[in-house]
């Protein structure tokens, strides 16, 4: 749970007369009076904490300041539009909760040494506020400053927008453009924010899958108080409850301590990716673990952006010393093409210069390495053009080949299994033109049964059960048990060709042999299910020939293949 408290109230003197004013005898926004200097004591909390912790249990941190206002310029047929002066000083960093001398990373410290000599500077510079009916029209700071220090000031800021009646409306703050409600009574008025409506250009990334997906839940609410006009207080806090949509009964801590090649390449950002590629020799052999892992991290990088994808490429180009690692560049090269396009940057020159190599790959050499090099690449970018390349493969190639361009096949959504597709893939299994091996062959059977099969499609493939070699007869009836067993898609076409006692009866279903097919439950829970398929094929003399298991990942009517480990 994440909680953002930020409150300030200006120091009043006890001469002061206090007069109670209405809300609706008020313009659109609250005006300063050009006479006067309004001082605050501001202060801005972020708590971090388990989801059914206490505030007391919570870590964070305080950041207080205390603020000066002033009016700089009004305009004389508008009153309601101002310029404002905000400067703070006497930053003060400490923790929320009090910790004893041991717990305490703040103790000994200064704001100075936290943020940094600059950027404590760039804070307690003046910024300039233009302010319209109470909403912020623009803020006018210093272009190089940092971001953290650009957000506190924003933060302070949208405490000054501020709507003098009732009503539903739409504001942009440091949250981004928001809709938001304001109740008004008397001299107070209270703002709610729907943080689930907020629209803004930077988001943060979790993943591309909903399964590893994050939800969240968040509310805002600001309370105002008014005098003269003008704020005499303003406390906000900030609730996000995140959680896991995997696990959401799930409340732990991670900690990683990864080497440093894999810790680099994971914060993905360009100045990262330069020291790393520095560092790396791609031409010197001894460096292969390091060039190894380097690839991996790329490969399993969350959020890629061109740049990692043009780095790629040119390591490509240049000199390696290891076809291993030749192969594995081409190869990851897909994976970021594929999570590119997933985040719309398809059209990238870097994504098309590499579409292009990938896609023309294994037509443009005859050497068998380098064709299984650029259809994994294919089978990693899932590109929805690659369909009949990886389909003319599956035939044309030799069993290796043809398995890969399968597998890769059985990775696309079904609706681009077309029938072109399936025709190809029963003349494989069939062998209507060219015999092909026992791995392929129950390769595409598969295919075929996960692809919404027809009523002639399954007889068939029932049909040949019987007239298959030994061990790939078992293979085909264990098969067809996992599907009526575990209520897949084709369970129903199935069932409705087994009424049909020519394509089901004791000759084709008692033969025996040591292959199998069946799938499971992992686990079954409100957030998440995940299965199991696991094939197993042997050869007449009892030697494995493959092995296959698919676990699948469903959450939020989404699903996510996780894993498939191939022998």
């Amino acid at each position: 749970m994440n909680s953002n408290n930020s409150f300030f109230s200006r120091n009043i003197p006890h001469t002061q007369r206090v007069r109670h004013i209405k809300v609706s005898d008020q313009t659109s926004g609250p005006r300063l009076n050009n006479e006067k200097l309004y001082k605050y004591s501001y202060a801005a909390e972020v708590l971090l904490d388990r989801a059914k912790g206490t505030a007391e249990e919570s870590t964070g941190y305080r950041i207080s300041t205390s603020v000066n206002v002033n009016l700089v310029w009004r305009n004389p047929s508008n009153k309601d539009e101002q310029l404002i002066k905000i400067l703070m000083s006497d930053v003060k960093i400490e923790n929320v909760n009090k910790r004893d001398d041991k717990r305490n990373i703040f103790l000994g410290s200064s704001a100075k040494s936290i943020l940094g000599k600059d950027n404590l500077a760039a804070l307690e510079k003046p910024l300039i506020l233009h302010l319209n009916f109470g909403k912020v029209k623009s803020l006018y700071s210093y272009q190089k400053e940092h971001a953290v220090i650009r957000n506190i000031k924003r933060g302070l800021v949208s405490l000054f927008q501020l709507q003098l009646s009732s009503g539903r409306g739409e504001e942009e703050d440091v949250s981004g453009k928001c809709k938001v409600n304001y109740q008004s009574r008397q001299n107070q008025v209270t703002r709610i924010k729907e943080l689930d409506s907020c629209k803004t250009a930077d988001t943060g990334f979790t993943s591309h899958s909903k399964v590893l997906g994050v939800s969240s839940k968040s509310t805002s609410a600001t309370v105002f108080t008014l005098e003269d006009g003008f704020i005499k207080s303003a406390h906000s806090e900030e609730n996000h409850l995140l959680s896991l949509n995997v696990r959401q009964a799930i409340a732990a801590k991670i900690v990683s301590n990864p080497p440093l090649v894999d810790a680099v390449t994971s914060t993905q950002t360009l100045a990262s990716l330069e020291a790393i590629l520095e560092f790396l020799d791609f031409s010197d052999e001894e460096g292969l673990v390091l060039q190894e892992r380097f690839l991996y991290a790329c490969g399993f990088a969350s959020h890629p952006n061109e740049e990692m994808l043009k780095a790629l490429m040119g390591i490509r180009n240049g000199k390696i010393s290891s076809n291993d690692i030749k192969e594995s560049v081409v190869i990851i090269m897909g994976a970021l093409v594929r999570k590119l396009c997933q985040k719309g940057g398809c059209e990238l020159p870097a994504v098309v210069e590499t579409k292009k190599l990938i896609l023309e790959g294994p037509d443009s050499t005859e050497v068998e390495s380098e064709i299984q090099m650029y259809l994994l690449s294919l089978k990693n970018a899932l590109l929805p053009e690659a369909v009949p390349l990886l389909t003319k493969y599956s035939e044309s190639g030799s069993g290796t080949i043809s398995s890969i361009s399968i597998a890769a096949l059985q990775k696309y959504d079904v609706s681009l299994i077309t029938k072109e597709v399936k025709k190809t893939l029963n003349r494989i299994y069939h062998q209507n033109h060219r015999v092909h091996e026992k791995t392929v062959r129950t390769a595409a059977a598969d295919l075929i049964f996960s692809s919404n099969p027809t009523y002639m499609e399954v007889k068939n493939l029932m049909l040949s059960i019987g007239s298959l070699p030994h061990e790939m007869n078992k293979y085909m009836l264990s098969k067809v048990q996992d599907i009526l067993h575990f209520e897949m898609p084709a369970s129903k076409v199935v069932r409705q060709v087994m009424r049909n006692m020519i394509a089901y009866n004791y000759d084709r279903f008692s033969k025996v042999g040591s292959s199998s097919a069946f799938s499971g439950y992992i686990t079954r829970d409100p957030d998440t299910t995940a299965t199991y398929s696991l094939d197993i094929l042997y050869s007449g003399s009892g030697i494995l020939r493959r092995s296959n298991m698919d676990i699948m990942t469903f959450s939020k009517d989404t699903q996510l293949h996780a894993s498939q480990p191939t022998g």
